[in-house]
């Protein structure tokens, strides 16, 4: 649907958007991201022909986007901007008739039929049409966006672009909203070329994300090719982190603040904050510690204050050089450390925790599961000496445990 080859412009004699190349085919969503300044809403411009391109062309339904007469663009292409001003007291129907216009003839233009049924459809879409009689003035923001995401469905496009739809709408507009759009691009096979500075909400609902920095733009890719942390760091210029989901290959990222860390040990009484209840044994600390986990509802690296496991028949915990090692007659296993451990030296604790646990079982499977907890605070931990502790820690309270061990 859409071609953009070598597609230079600007203002003024000054160039914004350079020598950018890309593709959007039948129902693809392709977010544009950037910093500001990156040339993001000079290439929407471009695109929907509002700015004369100085190089290259955008071609939509295979003819320059300039070459087409107003009227004309708008049965093929509708344009939803970031927020829209009503400055008359239409009512929500009214303004979205408006999308309709490019179809209309005569001198009076008036809908036929076949209009009120297509705007009918466009309200029922976008979950305005219980409004269809309210002035949009009455409306907030996020129902307004969906009276103008209605207005541009109702001129029946093959391409939408949209301009930061979801700037200054809350988390549950952003998401109807977004959800809407992407229903479309599968039901309809819609193309949408959309601006987006939220780059998780870019993520979770394009396919392909084209990332600009000073004018230019990188090749398109798919959302977990294009978000990675090097990537975002180059663009952005700033510190992030990048966080593997379980259930999609998209990751999420969340930029990091200036660093500040506690480089003063803060030592936690675990032992003393375990406590056994019935069956169930349960940990609670006041500051939260990074653990990883075996568990197969939530295996890998999260945050919490507690823990909790089942400890029918009583529970061992002793400290060793510092490392708290609790162990349940099940078998499961808490490392509780107060310092700070690398990713690395979470897994090669974990590492020993189990190697240690199944020698001290002479190789039988132990049903309960392994969590290596760290406050991350004060210097980081000597791992091998870590390791060491956990080792001997692990294996002497798994054989108490296997001796009777002692009730908590």
């Amino acid at each position: 649907m859409i071609r953009v080859s070598s597609l230079s412009g600007g203002y003024g004699g000054r160039m914004i958007v350079e020598d950018v190349s890309f593709t959007a085919g039948k129902g693809e969503f392709v977010g544009i991201l950037g910093p500001n300044g990156s040339g993001k809403t000079t290439l929407m411009k471009l695109l929907t022909g509002m700015l004369s391109p100085s190089k290259g062309e955008a071609l939509v339904a295979g003819r320059p986007v300039g070459g087409y007469k107003p009227r004309e663009l708008a049965k093929i292409m509708a344009v939803l901007p970031q927020h829209t001003e009503q400055a008359f007291t239409f009512t929500v129907k009214e303004t979205v008739s408006f999308g309709r216009y490019p179809y209309q003839k005569g001198l009076f233009r008036q809908m036929d039929q076949h209009d009120e049924d297509i705007v009918r459809e466009a309200m029922e879409m976008t979950g305005i049409d219980r409004y269809a009689q309210q002035s949009v003035r009455n409306l907030s923001g996020g129902e307004r966006q969906r009276v103008f995401l209605a207005q541009a469905l109702a001129q029946q496009p093959e391409v939408l672009c949209l301009d930061e739809p979801t700037t200054f709408l809350d988390l549950k507009y952003q998401k109807d909203l977004l959800d809407t759009v992407k229903r479309l691009t599968r039901e309809r096979g819609l193309t949408v070329i959309s601006i987006f500075h939220d780059l998780n909400a870019a993520g979770q609902y394009c396919d392909q994300l084209l990332m600009m920095k000073d004018g230019r733009a990188f090749p398109k890719q798919t959302p977990d090719q294009a978000l990675k942390k090097e990537t975002i760091e180059d663009i952005y210029g700033i510190t992030v982190s990048a966080v593997a989901q379980q259930s999609s290959p998209k990751p999420l990222i969340a930029f990091m603040p200036e660093a500040q860390e506690e480089r003063e040990p803060v030592n936690v009484p675990f032992a003393s904050l375990i406590n056994k209840s019935g069956n169930t044994v349960t940990l609670h600390t006041e500051r939260p510690f990074r653990m990883l986990s075996t568990a197969s509802d939530g295996p890998g690296f999260s945050w919490s204050r507690r823990l909790s496991g089942s400890a029918a028949a009583g529970l061992i915990c002793r400290t060793f050089d510092s490392v708290t090692i609790a162990v349940t007659a099940q078998h499961t296993v808490w490392v509780l450390i107060s310092g700070r451990l690398s990713e690395q030296g979470f897994v090669r604790l974990l590492t020993a925790a189990a190697e240690a646990r199944m020698q001290a079982l002479s190789g039988r499977q132990a049903k309960g599961d392994i969590v290596i907890c760290a406050l991350q605070t004060g210097e980081a931990m000597d791992v091998p000496h870590a390791e060491r502790a956990v080792r001997r820690g692990t294996a002497a309270c798994v054989k108490a445990a296997e001796e009777g061990g002692i009730q908590r």
